[in-house]
């Protein structure tokens, strides 16, 4: 299989007042066509900071190095090396991202549905009104939204928990990103509704990965984010967390470094006990 999304030494520094703090230290990692791959460590250790560089997303002020390259249909795009102009295509249209907390995420004031339209939109300008309702009831059919009509013209807060991150999920699969970026999508969930989500996302990479014409629909790799007990569909990546070996510039903070790569396929995806953070 060839890499779909590939970083070298990528490195995230961001300002504070006692100096320069390296959230992300030399991620090195390759994600192939129809692969998942987990991310485990302690709060704090850089998940979420590594997913926001991969979303153009970072705070002001935070310096980037390294590289980070996803495939496009003709090249290969340098993500790295985008400006904000070339990033508005880049996210949502070929890398998505299901953010942690669906009721801090969604707008409280704006119907499920009228999100998600905004979202195809962005991507799919020249859609027809019909066009633009039938590809939001499929995402919130796909994200496993029952009555998806009705559900669209609700507001986030009349959506249960569990429901609210479908369709988070149903926003981010909107315009067909090559790439889904979940960072923690079970936050804040019940246990049982923990295992329905990580199971529909399991689902969800299966069934976009069917062999077509090149389509932004055509695969899914996901970089899910979540501690090594819930990662029952994925292999993690080992993080280094001893603050000798990814100090910050100034030596006052640990950061995320991935040691080990243990490669996931989607034939055989097992859990792997010795992911611990710091094991």
């Amino acid at each position: 299989m060839s890499d779909l999304l590939e970083t070298r030494g990528l490195t995230v520094e961001l300002p504070t007042p006692s100096g320069w703090v390296r959230p992300v230290n030399e991620v090195s990692l390759h994600i192939a066509e129809g692969e998942s791959l987990g991310l485990v460590g302690e709060s704090g250790s850089g998940k979420t900071m590594l997913s926001l560089a991969l979303m153009g997303l970072l705070p002001p002020g935070a310096r980037v190095s390294g590289e980070a390259t996803l495939a496009a249909h003709a090249s290969r795009k340098r993500l790295m090396a985008l400006s904000e102009r070339e990033w508005r295509d880049v996210r949502g249209g070929e890398i998505a991202m299901i953010f942690q907390e669906p009721m801090i995420s969604l707008n409280p004031v704006m119907r499920i549905g009228a999100q998600i339209e905004e979202a195809i939109r962005a991507h799919r300008p020249k859609l027809s009104a019909n066009e633009v309702k039938r590809k939001l009831i499929d995402a919130l059919r796909r994200a496993a939204i029952p009555e998806p009509e009705s559900r669209a013209q609700q507001f986030p807060h009349q959506l249960s928990g569990g429901l609210r991150q479908r369709a988070m999920i149903a926003m981010a699969l909107a315009a067909g990103p090559r790439v889904l970026i979940a960072d923690e999508p079970t936050t804040a969930l019940d246990v049982t509704v923990q295992k329905q989500i990580l199971h529909l996302l399991d689902r969800l990479r299966r069934e976009l990965r069917r062999p077509r014409a090149p389509s932004a629909h055509e695969t899914e790799a996901s970089l899910h984010t979540r501690p090594a007990e819930s990662l029952s569909n994925a292999e993690a990546w080992r993080i280094d967390s001893n603050p000798r070996r990814c100090s910050a510039t100034d030596g006052s903070a640990t950061g995320l470094r991935l040691r080990t790569a243990l490669r996931t396929s989607p034939l055989r995806l097992r859990h792997r006990s010795a992911c611990s953070p710091g094991g």
